[in-house]
């Protein structure tokens, strides 16, 4: 059983409180070289701990029931981190009672071992399993807890946990638009262009009827916040988009271009906003923003 109470991995803030049982060799300290730890303060729901206590109740058992104690109170503990921050946990343990408690937490992933917990993540992990990619697959409770999580950590993330983005990304789906609708951090740019997110748009359909659909991009409303902290990397991406007639991807263009304060980034757009402009129904209110700021310069 993994005994180092009071650590989670996360950004590093307070001493971590530890009991070591020190029959690891060396494991936990290798394991944790790929984490940063955040540590937890050995607090819980006091009276939480005594009712399990008197009722017998996970991680309390008949026998020993005091022994218990260390475990009630780490329980308490990723209990407040869940509701505080929204995630799920991964606990490794083999602890039976341990393992009992675990049970009664839907936010809790438990695993015996840690070749265990990394085996689980193993799929999702190798290049060489492809699965095949529904974009209207919905979200589940448990990937939208953990999208939110780390989103939340911006650039604090591990690489593990940046991996682990990216791949509930590749799943499309409302997991997929979610992030592109409030991830503002230019930090994954370099990583969403290596798993090639700006590579392929989506282009105007005509339908039997006659008319046409036009799908959304949403890609393009992360670039547009991006973009007031890394303005280089966002200019950079739209110069390299193929060409495209979907009037709602050229309106984004329009958009960030009317953002600009440096003449050079909008000449580098002017071949898309220059395609936007034949299709006049569409961002009207942005074109006349970049023509205002074009006659001041």
């Amino acid at each position: 059983m993994w005994t180092k109470l009071g650590e989670i991995a996360g950004p590093a803030s307070r001493k971590p409180a530890e009991i070591v049982d020190g029959s690891d060799g060396g494991q936990w300290d290798q394991f944790k070289s790929h984490f940063t730890v955040e540590s937890l303060p050995l607090v819980g729901d006091l009276e939480s701990i005594v009712d399990q206590y008197f009722t017998v109740a996970a991680p309390f058992s008949t026998g020993g029931k005091s022994k218990e104690f260390p475990d009630a109170f780490m329980l308490s503990a990723l209990a407040l981190y869940h509701q505080k921050n929204k995630v799920n946990i991964a606990v490794v343990s083999g602890d039976g009672d341990f393992k009992k408690a675990c049970a009664l937490l839907p936010y809790v992933w438990y695993f015996e071992s840690i070749d265990d917990y990394v085996n689980a993540f193993k799929p999702e992990q190798s290049p060489e399993v492809e699965e095949p990619i529904d974009p209207l697959r919905p979200i589940v409770t448990e990937d939208l807890s953990e999208l939110k999580g780390i989103l939340q950590r911006g650039s604090h993330v591990t690489t593990l946990e940046a991996d682990r983005l990216i791949s509930l990304l590749q799943n499309r789906g409302e997991n997929y638009r979610y992030f592109f609708l409030n991830a503002t951090d230019p930090f994954w740019i370099p990583r969403l262009i290596a798993a090639g997110f700006f590579t392929t748009l989506p282009e105007v359909e005509q339908m039997p009827d006659g008319t046409s659909k036009i799908p959304d991009w949403a890609p393009i409303y992360y670039l547009e916040k991006a973009f007031d902290a890394d303005p280089e990397a966002v200019v950079g991406i739209l110069e390299s988009l193929p060409s495209t007639t979907n009037p709602r991807i050229l309106e984004g263009v329009v958009s960030i271009a009317a953002k600009c304060d440096n003449p050079e980034f909008v000449s580098r757009l002017a071949p898309k906003i220059l395609s936007a402009a034949e299709t006049p129904r569409w961002g009207r209110e942005k074109f006349i923003s970049l023509l205002e700021k074009l006659a001041k310069w």
